[in-house]
């Protein structure tokens, strides 16, 4: 079985949105990994894409398109109580990003994979810009 990396809301925004300072790293990252890891977000993650990006779309068909061309290639996994209440614990500040890093943690996720750096920098799972990811996997 292949190694889990987790993406984190604003790299599949990135990707999903065509964000244009991080769309090129997001679709490296996503053609590039895929082949030799398990590309995996959280239940969590699915909601938020949903709410955030569904201004972006002209219709609620083709943003519904989008997110199930996403789900093809991206394992979504469980959030569970136990990671809620221990990301209450937890040394990462944002209590949403916590819940993603115990997710992670439980997952056995190699990395976490997001913009958001600092934020994770207490995190017992490393993490990495989409562009550090890819130098570093090379």
């Amino acid at each position: 079985m292949a190694s889990k990396i987790i993406l984190d809301t604003n790299v599949v925004l990135d990707y999903f949105l065509e964000r244009p300072d991080f769309a090129e790293d997001t679709h490296r990252l996503f053609q590039t990994s895929r082949q030799t890891y398990e590309l995996c977000i959280t239940s969590h993650t699915v909601s938020d894409i949903y709410y955030l990006s569904r201004s972006s779309f002209e219709t609620h068909a083709l943003l519904k398109e989008k997110l199930d061309n996403l789900y093809s290639f991206v394992k979504i996994l469980d959030v569970n109580e136990a990671d809620c209440k221990k990301a209450l614990m937890s040394n990462v500040s944002d209590y949403e990003d916590a819940i993603l890093a115990e997710c992670a943690l439980r997952h056995k996720a190699v990395a976490i994979i997001t913009r958001d750096n600092n934020d994770f920098k207490n995190a017992k799972v490393s993490n990495y810009s989409p562009k550090e990811f890819l130098k570093n996997d090379n």
